[in-house]
């Protein structure tokens, strides 16, 4: 192997396989072969694993594609608004999970083969099925050729394991989730304020934990450890993700009892969380390969019931939910210390071997399930829209450059568009542009001189690598591709080359003219700005929060019913799901443009966004436990107020009013008067009335309202620092400050 810098070996490779492919293609008659080309520029990924699954993905999906093109055109033949009709099923599927997180480029590429095959079969005349069969067949050979001249390439000239990138990502998030911990050990023992310094690292966490998933799928695919270690790894992935929302419950609670001393009713609280920091140091000591130097022991924290009792109810709540998060939390890491001793086949304690099965199945039980995403679904109609006007503009302009291949193309743009959702369609434009130029260039002055192979794939070779050098690493990765594929549609390269000057300025300009109706259906549904994605994001996430809190209130629950179901199911994910969203744009924020507003300012939006995130949720699982009635009966009134304050603050929040008033500025005279009836009403219910489970969910519930009530409080002082009129002006993305080269993208 050759060892040269990743700039020089990104810009070889790519050039090096297309130069090999046209090769082939020309030694084999085959007609311009730019299909293959495509496909190695694509499949072309750091990781050789990656490279090769990406390379298999393709071949699939491209013969996917195919098929049901082949399947609509037999079944309506001669009728293309029928097979267009019955086509936009499926485009709307693949627009659906081309924008998600699980083998999108399965979906992307189908789409694409999709839309080729029908419009290669409506341009050539008196097409028939055994045409459409050729046509996939061909296409399914050249990607097959291409991607396995790129893997050759990955494997044997310059071949990179991901595994230690994976396992490095995931100690950095163990060492934040330490770090949390003993942020919030001291607040618990010594009483301090761990919510400023916690921010940063829980925003760190969000991202980081898109990373490592994305960082695990790569590396399932370069060694045979990984891919069968896998189901355990995404198992431990999981508990990770469970021990940060459990870190991030108890720092709320801990907040709520900072006043009181906590070794007074947890006596052995100190024990118990040095027990929990030294299985996290032991986690990621066999993370990075090395044997476990102590063994986990079994710690019950104690509960110092008569004094606890001797508090006032919020507080009796406030020290029950801490504990439990304790607990909680004490299963989590045990499950974790066991699950990575597996992995690394190392031998597990015989007293944790037992406890562990209950709590190995609890958490697995709550594992990934299927999620609508209403992104996703705004990508599955965006690609819809741009097919069907493009198709449009096809039937009712006269003389629209290239007949049916236009529609085709631009579906296929609107559907790259979809995939790489977080690339400034600037990058779009500016890649297509870079690889036109050159193509032009060589075109015009070079290839006519050209006698034989050997200069051609010279100057193939040339031009690609000059563009992948001087590219990388600035702008999106997808735009140094599409530099790439821009340069071997427009070169036009074939074994019987004819010249035309015209045909170029056409092609070129073809492209430019597809790609903006891709650019303006996109706009229909997604931003084309980065920090319009998070206002989206942001107000979505205050719409949904109201509906699920609405729902609460006394004698104001909906009708029951299929669509009722459906929000509350679909809402629910979206609200988690969105600050991480908000956090995964946000370093895309062009802040030299925006020079009033800070990422650190963004940052805290979001760290209080995520807060929300968690109370909602919680103050909706409290809801939903059932209430005693002679207590509900008698706190109605207080409650519905309550409820009333939170909805009005939120509905502010949706519609960008008022949003750095909390609500309910008179909150702690408000609790003194709430504690005060809570004493009235128990002493008003006779004695044997109401069990300790009884109490326990009606403090969880007058603990999380109260949580939210606080947790808006912070959003508010978070949100008071950015100039919110000025965000959501209207604002050109391109020119002035930004320059060339989008500002988040530089030193990537």
């Amino acid at each position: 192997m050759i060892s040269l810098s990743p700039r020089v070996t990104e810009a070889i490779k790519p050039a090096l396989a297309i130069a090999i492919i046209y090769a082939i293609s020309f030694y084999m008659g085959w007609h311009r072969p730019y299909w293959a080309a495509v496909s190695a520029a694509s499949v072309n990924l750091l990781s050789q694993g990656m490279t090769i699954h990406r390379g298999v993905i393709r071949t699939l999906s491209t013969l996917g594609g195919g098929l049901t093109a082949m399947v609509i055109i037999g079944m309506f033949p001669q009728e293309r608004w029928a097979y267009m009709i019955a086509g936009t099923i499926p485009l709307f599927i693949w627009g659906y999970g081309c924008a998600g997180e699980k083998e999108d480029y399965l979906w992307v590429v189908a789409g694409i083969t999709f839309m080729v095959i029908m419009a290669v079969a409506l341009s050539i005349p008196d097409s028939t099925s055994g045409t459409v069969f050729d046509i996939v067949a061909t296409r399914v050979t050249q990607t097959l050729m291409g991607s396995g001249v790129m893997v050759l390439i990955a494997v044997y000239l310059w071949p990179k394991q991901s595994i230690n990138k994976y396992e490095r990502t995931v100690r950095k998030g163990l060492k934040i989730h330490r770090r949390l911990l003993d942020l919030y050990r001291s607040s618990a023992l010594q009483g301090k304020d761990a919510n400023e310094k916690a921010k940063r690292l829980r925003v760190d966490d969000a991202r980081l934990q898109e990373e490592v998933h994305f960082a695990l799928h790569i590396s399932e695919n370069d060694s045979f450890e990984m891919l069968e270690t896998r189901h355990q790894w995404h198992h431990f992935l999981h508990l990770g993700a469970a021990q940060i929302d459990t870190l991030e419950s108890l720092r709320e609670n801990l907040a709520e009892v900072r006043e009181l001393d906590l070794k007074t009713y947890l006596p052995n609280l100190g024990d118990f969380l040095a027990e929990i920091d030294r299985r996290m140091e032991q986690i990621d000591l066999m993370v990075g390969r090395k044997r476990p130097n102590y063994a986990p022991r079994a710690v019950t924290l104690a509960f110092n019931e008569a004094d606890v009792q001797a508090l006032s109810r919020f507080q009796q709540a406030s020290i029950g939910l801490t504990r439990n998060h304790l607990q909680k939390l004490h299963e989590i890491t045990r499950s974790l210390y066991n699950t990575i001793a597996e992995i690394r086949m190392f031998e597990r304690p015989e007293q944790t071997h037992d406890a562990d099965h209950s709590g190995h199945e609890a958490h697995h039980s709550a594992g990934p399930r299927f999620v609508i995403d209403l992104d996703q679904l705004a990508s599955g109609f965006g690609v819809v829209t741009g097919v069907w006007a493009s198709f449009l503009l096809w039937i009712l302009v006269y003389d629209v450059p290239n007949g049916s291949v236009f529609w085709a193309m631009a579906g296929i743009f609107t559907l790259i568009i979809a995939y790489r959702a977080e690339m400034p369609f600037w990058d779009i434009y500016w890649g297509w542009a870079v690889g036109a130029i050159v193509a032009g260039i060589c075109y015009v002055y070079i290839m006519q001189h050209l006698d034989g192979y050997r200069e051609l794939g010279a100057m193939i070779f040339i031009a690609c690598f000059l563009m992948g050098y001087a590219l990388y690493p600035r702008p999106h990765p997808g735009a140094r591709m599409f530099a790439v594929i821009s340069f071997t549609i427009v070169v036009l390269a074939d074994n019987h080359q004819i010249y035309y000057m015209p045909q170029y300025l056409h092609q070129s300009l073809w492209l430019f003219l597809v790609m903006s109706v891709a650019v303006i259906a996109r706009s229909f549904y997604v931003p084309l700005r980065p920090e319009k994605w998070v206002l989206r994001f942001h107000d979505r996430f205050f719409q949904h929060a109201l509906w699920l809190i609405s729902t609460l209130g006394p004698g104001r629950k909906p009708k029951p019913g299929l669509a009722t179901l459906w929000k509350n199911a679909i809402y629910g994910d979206d609200i988690s799901m969105l600050p991480g969203k908000m956090t995964w744009h946000a370093p895309m924020i062009d802040y030299r443009a925006l020079t009033w507003l800070t990422p650190q300012q963004v940052d805290g939006l979001i760290t209080s966004v995520f807060a929300l995130s968690y109370r909602v949720k919680g103050l909706v699982e409290a809801a939903a436990l059932p209430q005693a009635e002679p207590i509900e009966k008698l706190l109605r009134d207080e409650k519905q107020d309550w409820q009333l304050e939170i909805e009005e603050w939120l509905r502010r929040q949706a519609i960008a009013k008022d949003v750095a008033n909390p609500p309910a500025a008179d909150l702690p005279e408000r609790l003194k008067r709430l504690e005060a009836r809570i004493s009235e009403a128990l002493e008003q219910v006779d004695e044997g009335t109401l069990q300790p489970r009884d109490y326990e969910n009606f403090h969880r519930l007058l603990g999380s309202y109260r949580s939210l009530s606080e947790a808006a409080t912070e959003y508010a002082r978070s949100a008071s620092a950015i100039d919110w009129a000025v965000l959501r002006e209207m604002r050109f993305p391109i020119g002035g400050q930004r320059g060339i080269w989008p500002v988040w993208r530089q030193g990537r």
